[in-house]
């Protein structure tokens, strides 16, 4: 499972990092109306992005699109702040996303959180891109869609209280619509040392839990994929760990339709949920899962709504269910992705990562002695391949040989395999 992380990617090039430390030292759904009556704020890079909720002229209230591909740097907070009430879909709490959110189909690459130490007491730590997404009014709800995501490292070991961990946000409540978001790569690490309640860790939302006077039946979440690794922990038993979203408390969502997980999901070091599960296990919080597919290897499943397929049958260019409805798009040897992403600068990233290695047994990307094979062909696309280093790893007639003898210490070769159309 660990190979499929080692897809470090901007544009069409793919490349991964070969530590010679053990063999040489030794990337839509509907949106409300109402946000087409007040004036679009846009967004072209990272400073910008972390005005929402610190500027008044960015409200957590406003309407907001992208204009760029944005790369973000340093340890990002979460907008408004990470530490909120649970389950708050009020507006008026200074973690409350309650606007609207377009990414026109643009990659936030390097989101990067950091986050240790202690919670306020009675709060929540709501962590992703987002703190909450959420509104308690139905005639202005929240709304965040067409937004990629690429190499996304969320790290969080909170000493009290309690965790809801997402790559986009920690919770969504109220009234709330999520469409086409996509996680290509990346890892969440969840409270490792057991310290802190994880109420929820997912590759896109950590939790749905509204609070009682709204509930869940207005959050909907569709056209999701993600391709992180998850690896939580808590301090109680209850495995609240999902690939799109880590736990929906209280009642069932509106929706979580046509989604796709194929990052690896755990709790605790034990399998965890391909999807989505429930709180206490309830099984009828998870009525409204429905045309959700996970990799059989990733995680298991409450509901018959999220179902377990096999690698070849995730690579095998067919779309099941109801994903075409929702404008999904599979190419054989590729997993399925939202059909947007293909015209993204996460393309490359997304045609390239399942490129396989043909290694000598005992070698791996962390050790190579001899030589490797290299793939020089992803279904009718031919692939070539470069060495940032050719006295150390040369390629050569799709083989990549090492020359141990040639290099001391901690040397990193970077290999780079671009595709024949750029």
């Amino acid at each position: 499972m660990g190979d499929r992380a080692k897809n470090l990617v901007l544009k069409r090039c793919y490349s991964f990092v070969l530590a010679f430390l053990v063999i040489f030292s030794n990337i839509g759904g509907a949106f409300p109306a109402y946000g087409a009556e007040r004036p679009v704020i846009q967004i072209s890079n990272g400073e910008e992005l972390a005005r929402i909720g610190q500027d008044p002229a960015y409200p957590m209230d406003g309407d907001y699109e992208l204009t760029a591909d944005i790369a973000l740097g340093g340890n990002w907070t979460p907008l408004g702040g990470y530490m909120g009430i649970k389950g708050t879909c009020n507006p008026e709490e200074g973690n409350v996303f309650s606007g609207t959110f377009d990414g026109k189909g643009h990659v936030i690459s390097g989101l990067d959180i950091r986050l240790e130490g202690g919670i306020a007491e009675g709060k929540y730590g709501q962590v992703g891109l987002f703190s909450v997404i959420g509104s308690n009014q139905a005639e202005k709800p929240a709304a965040v869609k067409n937004l990629i995501f690429s190499n996304v490292s969320v790290y969080v070991d909170f000493s009290n209280e309690f965790a809801a961990v997402g790559s986009l946000a920690g919770e969504a409540n109220g009234y709330a619509q999520i469409s086409n978001i996509a996680v290509v790569s990346g890892k969440l690490t969840v409270n490792p040392s057991k310290a802190c309640d994880t109420v929820g860790a997912g590759g896109i939302i950590g939790e749905c839990r509204s609070e009682d006077s709204v509930g869940n039946g207005n959050v909907f979440i569709m056209d999701c994929y993600n391709g992180a690794d998850i690896n939580s922990n808590g301090s109680t038993d209850f495995n609240y760990a999902g690939g799109i979203v880590g736990r929906i408390a209280q009642s069932a969502c509106g929706a979580v339709t046509r989604c796709v997980n194929t990052g690896n999901v755990q709790y605790g070091g034990n399998d965890a949920y391909g999807i989505a599960t429930g709180a206490n296990s309830n099984a009828g919080f998870l009525a409204t899962v429905s045309d959700c597919y996970f990799l059989d290897t990733a995680g298991i499943s409450l509901t018959e709504g999220a179902r377990g397929i096999s690698e070849a049958e995730m690579s095998s260019g067919i779309l099941w269910g109801g994903l075409a409805e929702g404008g999904w798009k599979a190419e054989k040897g590729c997993y399925p992705f939202p059909g947007f992403c293909f015209d993204s600068s996460a393309a490359g990233e997304i045609y390239l990562s399942q490129l396989s290695f043909d290694f000598a047994e005992g070698e791996s990307t962390a050790g190579v002695r001899t030589s490797f094979g290299l793939p020089m062909q992803w279904g009718e696309i031919g692939v070539t391949w470069t060495s940032s280093n050719p006295s150390v790893l040369k390629v050569e007639n799709g083989q990549a040989i090492a020359f141990p003898d040639a290099i001391g210490m901690n040397t990193v070769v970077v290999l780079t395999a671009e595709s024949s159309s750029g």
